[in-house]
Protein backbone atom coordinates (compact mmCIF):
# COMPACT_ATOMS: atom_id res chain seq x y z
CA UNK A 1 0.00 0.00 0.00
CA UNK A 2 1.28 3.47 -0.89
CA UNK A 3 2.59 5.66 1.91
CA UNK A 4 0.36 8.42 3.16
CA UNK A 5 0.61 11.40 5.46
CA UNK A 6 -0.95 9.98 8.60
CA UNK A 7 -2.96 12.37 10.77
CA UNK A 8 -4.42 12.05 14.23
CA UNK A 9 -7.94 12.17 12.80
CA UNK A 10 -7.21 9.43 10.27
CA UNK A 11 -5.76 7.19 12.97
CA UNK A 12 -8.81 7.78 15.16
CA UNK A 13 -11.36 6.95 12.45
CA UNK A 14 -9.54 4.31 10.38
CA UNK A 15 -11.27 0.91 10.23
CA UNK A 16 -10.73 -2.42 8.55
CA UNK A 17 -13.61 -3.01 6.15
CA UNK A 18 -12.59 -6.60 5.43
CA UNK A 19 -12.06 -7.71 9.04
CA UNK A 20 -8.42 -8.59 8.31
CA UNK A 21 -5.49 -6.42 9.29
CA UNK A 22 -4.59 -3.51 6.99
CA UNK A 23 -1.28 -1.63 7.04
CA UNK A 24 -0.95 2.11 6.32
CA UNK A 25 2.69 3.14 5.74
CA UNK A 26 3.62 6.59 7.06
CA UNK A 27 4.98 9.13 4.64
CA UNK A 28 6.74 11.16 7.33
CA UNK A 29 8.85 8.39 8.88
CA UNK A 30 9.98 5.77 6.41
CA UNK A 31 9.21 2.22 7.59
CA UNK A 32 6.59 3.23 10.15
CA UNK A 33 3.25 1.49 9.64
CA UNK A 34 -0.15 2.04 11.21
CA UNK A 35 -1.84 -1.37 11.34
CA UNK A 36 -5.62 -1.59 11.71
CA UNK A 37 -7.40 -4.84 12.53
CA UNK A 38 -10.92 -5.80 13.48
CA UNK A 39 -10.46 -4.83 17.14
CA UNK A 40 -6.90 -3.57 17.49
CA UNK A 41 -4.72 -0.77 16.15
CA UNK A 42 -0.96 -0.88 16.48
CA UNK A 43 2.35 0.59 15.34
CA UNK A 44 5.18 -1.34 13.67
CA UNK A 45 8.47 -0.45 12.00
CA UNK A 46 9.72 -2.32 8.92
CA UNK A 47 13.47 -2.25 8.31
CA UNK A 48 16.42 -4.27 7.04
CA UNK A 49 19.32 -5.34 9.18
CA UNK A 50 22.90 -4.60 8.07
CA UNK A 51 22.92 -8.20 6.83
CA UNK A 52 19.91 -7.58 4.58
CA UNK A 53 17.32 -9.44 6.67
CA UNK A 54 13.90 -7.77 6.65
CA UNK A 55 12.38 -7.30 10.10
CA UNK A 56 9.20 -5.93 11.60
CA UNK A 57 9.46 -4.34 15.04
CA UNK A 58 6.27 -3.85 17.04
CA UNK A 59 6.41 -0.44 18.72
CA UNK A 60 3.12 -0.54 20.64
CA UNK A 61 -0.63 -0.14 20.47
CA UNK A 62 -2.41 2.95 19.23
CA UNK A 63 -3.96 5.36 21.70
CA UNK A 64 -5.11 8.85 20.65
CA UNK A 65 -3.54 10.42 23.75
CA UNK A 66 -0.69 7.97 24.20
CA UNK A 67 0.97 7.21 27.54
CA UNK A 68 1.82 10.06 29.89
CA UNK A 69 4.04 9.00 32.82
CA UNK A 70 3.07 12.19 34.67
CA UNK A 71 -0.64 11.40 34.45
CA UNK A 72 -1.68 9.36 37.53
CA UNK A 73 -4.70 7.98 35.67
CA UNK A 74 -2.53 6.29 33.03
CA UNK A 75 -1.71 2.63 33.64
CA UNK A 76 2.02 2.41 34.55
CA UNK A 77 2.09 -1.13 33.12
CA UNK A 78 1.08 0.14 29.64
CA UNK A 79 3.88 2.45 28.44
CA UNK A 80 3.42 0.87 24.98
CA UNK A 81 0.26 2.92 24.31
CA UNK A 82 1.40 5.38 21.62
CA UNK A 83 -0.18 8.36 19.91
CA UNK A 84 0.83 9.27 16.35
CA UNK A 85 3.54 11.68 17.51
CA UNK A 86 4.86 9.18 20.08
CA UNK A 87 4.96 6.41 17.47
CA UNK A 88 7.00 8.60 15.09
CA UNK A 89 9.42 9.46 17.89
CA UNK A 90 9.82 5.79 18.83
CA UNK A 91 10.35 4.85 15.18
CA UNK A 92 13.05 7.52 14.72
CA UNK A 93 14.87 6.34 17.85
CA UNK A 94 14.79 2.76 16.59
CA UNK A 95 16.12 3.80 13.17
CA UNK A 96 19.08 5.50 14.83
CA UNK A 97 19.91 2.22 16.57
CA UNK A 98 19.55 0.30 13.31
CA UNK A 99 21.98 2.66 11.54
CA UNK A 100 24.47 1.90 14.30
CA UNK A 101 24.27 -1.78 13.41
CA UNK A 102 21.76 -2.90 16.03
CA UNK A 103 18.82 -5.21 15.40
CA UNK A 104 16.06 -4.24 17.90
CA UNK A 105 13.49 -6.78 16.67
CA UNK A 106 16.03 -9.61 16.81
CA UNK A 107 17.16 -8.57 20.29
CA UNK A 108 13.55 -8.44 21.46
CA UNK A 109 13.00 -11.95 20.14
CA UNK A 110 15.95 -13.21 22.15
CA UNK A 111 14.60 -11.51 25.29
CA UNK A 112 11.13 -12.99 24.74
CA UNK A 113 12.58 -16.46 24.32
CA UNK A 114 14.61 -16.05 27.50
CA UNK A 115 11.56 -14.75 29.38
CA UNK A 116 9.48 -17.67 28.16
CA UNK A 117 12.13 -20.12 29.28
CA UNK A 118 12.41 -18.39 32.66
CA UNK A 119 9.37 -19.01 34.88
CA UNK A 120 10.60 -16.57 37.55
CA UNK A 121 8.29 -13.59 37.17
CA UNK A 122 7.01 -12.80 40.65
CA UNK A 123 8.50 -12.59 44.13
CA UNK A 124 6.83 -15.94 44.93
CA UNK A 125 8.59 -17.51 41.93
CA UNK A 126 11.91 -16.07 43.07
CA UNK A 127 11.54 -17.48 46.58
CA UNK A 128 10.60 -20.92 45.26
CA UNK A 129 13.54 -20.99 42.84
CA UNK A 130 15.96 -19.72 45.51
CA UNK A 131 14.96 -22.39 48.03
CA UNK A 132 15.15 -25.09 45.33
CA UNK A 133 18.68 -23.97 44.45
CA UNK A 134 19.67 -24.10 48.14
CA UNK A 135 18.18 -27.57 48.59
CA UNK A 136 20.00 -28.82 45.48
CA UNK A 137 23.25 -27.28 46.71
CA UNK A 138 23.76 -25.19 43.57
CA UNK A 139 23.62 -22.02 45.68
CA UNK A 140 26.07 -21.92 48.58
CA UNK A 141 26.34 -18.31 49.78
CA UNK A 142 28.90 -19.14 52.49
CA UNK A 143 30.62 -21.96 50.66
CA UNK A 144 28.48 -24.69 52.20
CA UNK A 145 25.04 -26.14 51.65
CA UNK A 146 22.38 -24.62 53.85
CA UNK A 147 20.85 -26.93 56.44
CA UNK A 148 17.26 -28.16 55.96
CA UNK A 149 16.28 -26.49 59.25
CA UNK A 150 17.54 -23.11 57.99
CA UNK A 151 15.60 -23.45 54.74
CA UNK A 152 12.48 -24.56 56.61
CA UNK A 153 12.73 -21.47 58.85
CA UNK A 154 13.14 -19.19 55.83
CA UNK A 155 10.20 -20.76 54.02
CA UNK A 156 8.03 -20.52 57.12
CA UNK A 157 8.92 -16.88 57.84
CA UNK A 158 8.28 -15.87 54.22
CA UNK A 159 5.00 -17.79 53.90
CA UNK A 160 3.60 -16.50 57.19
CA UNK A 161 4.64 -12.87 56.98
CA UNK A 162 5.58 -11.76 53.44
CA UNK A 163 3.81 -13.98 50.92
CA UNK A 164 0.41 -12.28 51.23
CA UNK A 165 2.01 -8.82 51.12
CA UNK A 166 4.45 -9.04 48.19
CA UNK A 167 4.26 -12.59 46.82
CA UNK A 168 2.28 -11.60 43.70
CA UNK A 169 4.44 -8.53 43.03
CA UNK A 170 6.25 -8.67 39.69
CA UNK A 171 10.02 -8.61 39.96
CA UNK A 172 10.16 -5.70 37.55
CA UNK A 173 7.87 -3.60 39.76
CA UNK A 174 9.04 -4.58 43.26
CA UNK A 175 10.93 -1.77 44.98
CA UNK A 176 12.87 -1.16 48.15
CA UNK A 177 9.99 0.99 49.41
CA UNK A 178 7.48 -1.86 48.99
CA UNK A 179 9.69 -4.34 50.83
CA UNK A 180 10.38 -1.82 53.59
CA UNK A 181 6.66 -1.16 53.98
CA UNK A 182 5.90 -4.90 54.20
CA UNK A 183 8.56 -5.41 56.87
CA UNK A 184 7.29 -2.43 58.87
CA UNK A 185 3.81 -3.94 58.83
CA UNK A 186 5.29 -7.03 60.48
CA UNK A 187 7.20 -4.84 62.93
CA UNK A 188 3.97 -3.13 63.95
CA UNK A 189 2.59 -6.48 65.18
CA UNK A 190 5.38 -6.73 67.75
CA UNK A 191 7.26 -9.66 66.18
CA UNK A 192 11.02 -9.66 66.55
CA UNK A 193 12.90 -12.83 65.64
CA UNK A 194 10.34 -13.79 62.98
CA UNK A 195 10.64 -10.33 61.45
CA UNK A 196 14.40 -10.70 61.14
CA UNK A 197 13.99 -14.17 59.61
CA UNK A 198 11.51 -12.84 57.05
CA UNK A 199 13.91 -10.03 56.14
CA UNK A 200 16.79 -12.49 55.86
CA UNK A 201 14.77 -14.81 53.62
CA UNK A 202 13.75 -12.13 51.10
CA UNK A 203 17.22 -10.55 51.13
CA UNK A 204 18.95 -13.85 50.38
CA UNK A 205 16.39 -14.75 47.69
CA UNK A 206 17.15 -11.51 45.84
CA UNK A 207 20.90 -12.04 46.32
CA UNK A 208 20.52 -15.37 44.53
CA UNK A 209 18.35 -13.76 41.82
CA UNK A 210 21.01 -11.08 41.29
CA UNK A 211 23.73 -13.73 40.92
CA UNK A 212 21.54 -15.60 38.41
CA UNK A 213 20.85 -12.35 36.50
CA UNK A 214 17.12 -12.70 37.10
CA UNK A 215 16.92 -9.28 38.76
CA UNK A 216 18.90 -6.10 38.31
CA UNK A 217 19.41 -5.29 41.99
CA UNK A 218 18.60 -6.43 45.50
CA UNK A 219 15.86 -4.16 46.92
CA UNK A 220 15.96 -5.96 50.28
CA UNK A 221 19.67 -5.29 50.85
CA UNK A 222 21.11 -2.52 53.02
CA UNK A 223 17.92 -2.05 55.00
CA UNK A 224 18.46 -1.51 58.75
CA UNK A 225 17.66 -4.34 61.14
CA UNK A 226 14.00 -3.93 62.04
CA UNK A 227 14.11 -5.85 65.33
CA UNK A 228 16.90 -5.94 67.87
CA UNK A 229 18.26 -9.29 68.99
CA UNK A 230 18.34 -9.66 72.76
CA UNK A 231 20.27 -12.71 73.90
CA UNK A 232 18.38 -14.71 76.53
CA UNK A 233 20.05 -15.05 79.92
CA UNK A 234 17.42 -17.12 81.78
CA UNK A 235 18.95 -19.55 84.27
CA UNK A 236 16.77 -21.84 86.38
CA UNK A 237 17.50 -21.88 90.11
CA UNK A 238 17.90 -25.10 92.09
CA UNK A 239 14.37 -24.71 93.46
CA UNK A 240 12.96 -24.24 89.94
CA UNK A 241 14.89 -27.24 88.62
CA UNK A 242 13.63 -29.36 91.51
CA UNK A 243 10.01 -28.32 91.02
CA UNK A 244 10.18 -28.86 87.26
CA UNK A 245 11.85 -32.28 87.59
CA UNK A 246 9.32 -33.49 90.13
CA UNK A 247 6.42 -32.22 88.02
CA UNK A 248 7.71 -34.24 85.07
CA UNK A 249 8.11 -37.30 87.28
CA UNK A 250 4.59 -36.97 88.65
CA UNK A 251 2.48 -34.46 86.68
CA UNK A 252 -0.79 -35.34 88.41
CA UNK A 253 -2.56 -32.37 89.92
CA UNK A 254 -0.97 -29.73 87.69
CA UNK A 255 -3.47 -26.94 87.01
CA UNK A 256 -3.38 -23.90 84.79
CA UNK A 257 -4.30 -20.47 86.11
CA UNK A 258 -7.84 -20.96 84.82
CA UNK A 259 -8.20 -24.22 86.76
CA UNK A 260 -7.93 -26.58 83.78
CA UNK A 261 -5.76 -29.68 84.10
CA UNK A 262 -2.32 -29.84 82.50
CA UNK A 263 -1.87 -33.20 80.81
CA UNK A 264 1.71 -34.37 80.28
CA UNK A 265 2.25 -37.70 78.54
CA UNK A 266 5.06 -39.83 79.86
CA UNK A 267 6.86 -39.69 76.50
CA UNK A 268 6.81 -35.90 76.55
CA UNK A 269 8.05 -35.90 80.14
CA UNK A 270 10.93 -38.23 79.20
CA UNK A 271 11.89 -36.05 76.22
CA UNK A 272 12.03 -32.92 78.38
CA UNK A 273 13.99 -34.79 81.07
CA UNK A 274 16.54 -35.81 78.43
CA UNK A 275 16.78 -32.16 77.34
CA UNK A 276 17.79 -31.35 80.90
CA UNK A 277 20.15 -34.31 81.36
CA UNK A 278 21.95 -34.17 78.01
CA UNK A 279 21.82 -30.38 77.46
CA UNK A 280 20.74 -31.06 73.88
CA UNK A 281 18.57 -28.87 71.67
CA UNK A 282 14.84 -29.58 71.68
CA UNK A 283 14.76 -30.49 67.95
CA UNK A 284 17.67 -32.89 68.43
CA UNK A 285 15.91 -34.72 71.27
CA UNK A 286 12.52 -34.72 69.56
CA UNK A 287 14.05 -36.31 66.45
CA UNK A 288 15.99 -39.16 68.06
CA UNK A 289 15.72 -42.43 66.11
CA UNK A 290 16.85 -45.93 67.01
CA UNK A 291 19.60 -45.74 64.39
CA UNK A 292 21.22 -42.86 66.29
CA UNK A 293 21.41 -44.74 69.60
CA UNK A 294 24.17 -47.18 70.59
CA UNK A 295 23.26 -48.30 74.08
CA UNK A 296 26.14 -50.80 74.17
CA UNK A 297 28.63 -47.97 73.71
CA UNK A 298 26.48 -45.65 75.84
CA UNK A 299 26.29 -42.95 73.19
CA UNK A 300 23.87 -41.06 70.96
CA UNK A 301 25.19 -39.90 67.58
CA UNK A 302 23.35 -36.89 66.14
CA UNK A 303 23.98 -37.03 62.36
CA UNK A 304 25.34 -34.00 60.52
CA UNK A 305 21.98 -33.42 58.84
CA UNK A 306 20.31 -32.87 62.22
CA UNK A 307 23.14 -31.17 64.08
CA UNK A 308 23.22 -27.38 64.09
CA UNK A 309 26.97 -27.42 63.49
CA UNK A 310 26.46 -29.44 60.27
CA UNK A 311 28.77 -32.15 61.59
CA UNK A 312 27.99 -35.34 63.47
CA UNK A 313 27.86 -34.80 67.22
CA UNK A 314 28.37 -37.61 69.76
CA UNK A 315 26.54 -37.34 73.08
CA UNK A 316 27.71 -39.72 75.83
CA UNK A 317 24.75 -41.22 77.69
CA UNK A 318 24.78 -41.21 81.51
CA UNK A 319 22.97 -43.96 83.46
CA UNK A 320 19.68 -42.14 84.01
CA UNK A 321 19.49 -41.12 80.35
CA UNK A 322 19.86 -44.77 79.27
CA UNK A 323 17.09 -45.84 81.66
CA UNK A 324 14.78 -43.15 80.28
CA UNK A 325 15.54 -44.14 76.68
CA UNK A 326 14.72 -47.78 77.43
CA UNK A 327 11.47 -46.68 79.09
CA UNK A 328 10.53 -44.56 76.07
CA UNK A 329 11.10 -47.50 73.74
CA UNK A 330 8.59 -49.57 75.70
CA UNK A 331 6.00 -46.80 75.87
CA UNK A 332 5.88 -45.79 72.21
CA UNK A 333 3.07 -47.26 70.09
CA UNK A 334 3.42 -50.32 67.89
CA UNK A 335 5.31 -49.75 64.67
CA UNK A 336 5.33 -51.46 61.29
CA UNK A 337 8.11 -50.86 58.78
CA UNK A 338 5.53 -50.53 56.03
CA UNK A 339 4.43 -47.24 57.61
CA UNK A 340 7.43 -45.48 56.13
CA UNK A 341 10.94 -45.62 57.63
CA UNK A 342 12.83 -48.80 58.42
CA UNK A 343 12.81 -50.32 61.90
CA UNK A 344 16.20 -48.73 62.62
CA UNK A 345 14.86 -45.28 61.73
CA UNK A 346 11.97 -45.65 64.14
CA UNK A 347 11.54 -42.42 66.16
CA UNK A 348 12.01 -42.61 69.92
CA UNK A 349 9.35 -39.93 70.40
CA UNK A 350 6.79 -40.49 67.63
CA UNK A 351 4.15 -38.02 66.53
CA UNK A 352 0.65 -38.82 67.73
CA UNK A 353 -0.73 -38.30 64.23
CA UNK A 354 1.89 -40.34 62.40
CA UNK A 355 3.96 -42.80 64.49
CA UNK A 356 6.44 -43.18 61.64
CA UNK A 357 7.52 -39.55 62.12
CA UNK A 358 9.08 -37.86 65.18
CA UNK A 359 7.14 -35.38 67.27
CA UNK A 360 7.42 -31.71 66.38
CA UNK A 361 9.96 -29.80 68.55
CA UNK A 362 7.32 -27.18 69.35
CA UNK A 363 5.48 -29.89 71.30
CA UNK A 364 8.25 -29.81 73.92
CA UNK A 365 8.13 -26.03 74.14
CA UNK A 366 4.36 -26.04 74.67
CA UNK A 367 4.56 -28.84 77.24
CA UNK A 368 7.27 -27.09 79.23
CA UNK A 369 5.31 -23.82 79.13
CA UNK A 370 2.23 -25.60 80.52
CA UNK A 371 4.20 -27.25 83.32
CA UNK A 372 6.05 -24.09 84.35
CA UNK A 373 2.84 -22.11 84.15
CA UNK A 374 1.17 -24.51 86.56
CA UNK A 375 4.18 -24.17 88.87
CA UNK A 376 4.10 -20.35 88.64
CA UNK A 377 7.68 -20.36 87.35
CA UNK A 378 8.28 -17.37 85.03
CA UNK A 379 9.12 -17.81 81.37
CA UNK A 380 11.66 -20.47 80.50
CA UNK A 381 11.93 -22.90 77.62
CA UNK A 382 13.88 -26.03 76.68
CA UNK A 383 16.87 -23.96 75.56
CA UNK A 384 17.07 -22.39 79.02
CA UNK A 385 17.67 -25.88 80.45
CA UNK A 386 20.68 -26.09 78.15
CA UNK A 387 21.94 -22.69 79.30
CA UNK A 388 21.40 -23.58 82.96
CA UNK A 389 23.43 -26.78 82.69
CA UNK A 390 26.23 -25.08 80.76
CA UNK A 391 26.45 -22.32 83.36
CA UNK A 392 26.58 -24.72 86.31
CA UNK A 393 29.18 -26.92 84.59
CA UNK A 394 31.60 -23.99 84.34
CA UNK A 395 30.77 -22.62 87.81
CA UNK A 396 32.65 -23.44 90.99
CA UNK A 397 30.09 -26.16 91.70
CA UNK A 398 31.57 -28.44 89.00
CA UNK A 399 34.51 -26.51 87.59
CA UNK A 400 34.69 -27.68 83.97
CA UNK A 401 36.45 -25.51 81.42
CA UNK A 402 34.41 -23.51 78.89
CA UNK A 403 36.04 -25.53 76.10
CA UNK A 404 34.86 -28.83 77.61
CA UNK A 405 31.35 -27.45 77.90
CA UNK A 406 31.49 -26.28 74.28
CA UNK A 407 32.19 -29.86 73.29
CA UNK A 408 29.20 -31.04 75.31
CA UNK A 409 26.96 -28.45 73.63
CA UNK A 410 28.27 -29.23 70.13
CA UNK A 411 29.69 -25.77 69.51
CA UNK A 412 32.13 -26.72 66.76
CA UNK A 413 33.32 -23.11 66.36
CA UNK A 414 35.11 -23.22 69.74
CA UNK A 415 38.76 -23.93 69.00
CA UNK A 416 39.80 -24.07 72.65
CA UNK A 417 42.22 -21.20 72.29
CA UNK A 418 43.80 -22.57 69.11
CA UNK A 419 43.35 -21.47 65.53
CA UNK A 420 39.93 -22.10 64.03
CA UNK A 421 41.52 -23.57 60.89
CA UNK A 422 43.18 -26.20 63.10
CA UNK A 423 39.86 -27.17 64.64
CA UNK A 424 38.08 -27.34 61.29
CA UNK A 425 40.65 -29.08 59.10
CA UNK A 426 43.26 -30.77 61.26
CA UNK A 427 42.14 -31.57 64.78
CA UNK A 428 39.23 -34.03 64.43
CA UNK A 429 39.34 -35.07 68.09
CA UNK A 430 35.81 -35.56 69.50
CA UNK A 431 36.96 -35.10 73.15
CA UNK A 432 34.61 -37.91 74.21
CA UNK A 433 36.20 -38.55 77.64
CA UNK A 434 35.78 -34.88 78.54
CA UNK A 435 32.18 -34.90 77.32
CA UNK A 436 31.36 -38.04 79.28
CA UNK A 437 32.93 -36.75 82.51
CA UNK A 438 31.03 -33.49 82.16
CA UNK A 439 27.63 -35.07 81.50
CA UNK A 440 28.13 -37.68 84.26
CA UNK A 441 28.96 -34.87 86.70
CA UNK A 442 25.99 -32.79 85.54
CA UNK A 443 23.62 -35.77 85.89
CA UNK A 444 24.90 -36.46 89.43
CA UNK A 445 24.42 -32.84 90.51
CA UNK A 446 21.01 -32.58 88.85
CA UNK A 447 19.81 -35.74 90.61
CA UNK A 448 21.14 -34.39 93.90
CA UNK A 449 19.21 -31.15 93.32
CA UNK A 450 16.01 -32.78 92.11
CA UNK A 451 15.84 -36.02 94.08
CA UNK A 452 18.27 -35.56 96.95
CA UNK A 453 20.49 -38.35 95.59
CA UNK A 454 24.03 -38.15 97.03
CA UNK A 455 26.77 -37.09 94.65
CA UNK A 456 29.26 -39.87 93.72
CA UNK A 457 32.65 -39.59 95.45
CA UNK A 458 34.54 -39.03 92.19
CA UNK A 459 32.30 -36.09 91.31
CA UNK A 460 32.76 -34.57 94.76
CA UNK A 461 36.53 -34.78 94.35
CA UNK A 462 36.34 -33.10 90.96
CA UNK A 463 34.18 -30.31 92.34
CA UNK A 464 36.45 -29.84 95.37
CA UNK A 465 39.51 -29.58 93.19
CA UNK A 466 38.01 -27.15 90.72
Amino acid sequence: MARRNLTARFCETAKSTTGSQVAFPDETVRGLEFRVGASRKSWTLRYRTPGGVQRRLTLGEYDPDGFDPENPSDDPDRPDLLSLDQARTAAREALVQIKRGNDPAGARGVRKAAAKANPVKKVDDLMDAYLAACEAGTWRPKGKKQRPRTLKDQRGAYDRHLKAKIGDELLRTITRAKIRAALREIQATGLGAQLNKAHQAIRQAFAWGLAEELVGDNPAANLPRFASINARTRILSDDELRAFWRALTNPKGLKRADGTTVYVSRLHAIALTLCALLLARRQEVAGITDSELDIGQRRWVIPAGRSKGARAHIVPLPDRAIRLIEEARKLRPAFEATDGPSQMDRPLFPSRRDPSRPMHPDTLTHTMADVLGALAIPGAGPHDLRRTGATILTSERLGFTPFAVSQVLGHSSDAGGGAQVTRQHYNQNQYLPERRRALDAWEALLLEIAEGAPMPVNVRKLRAGA
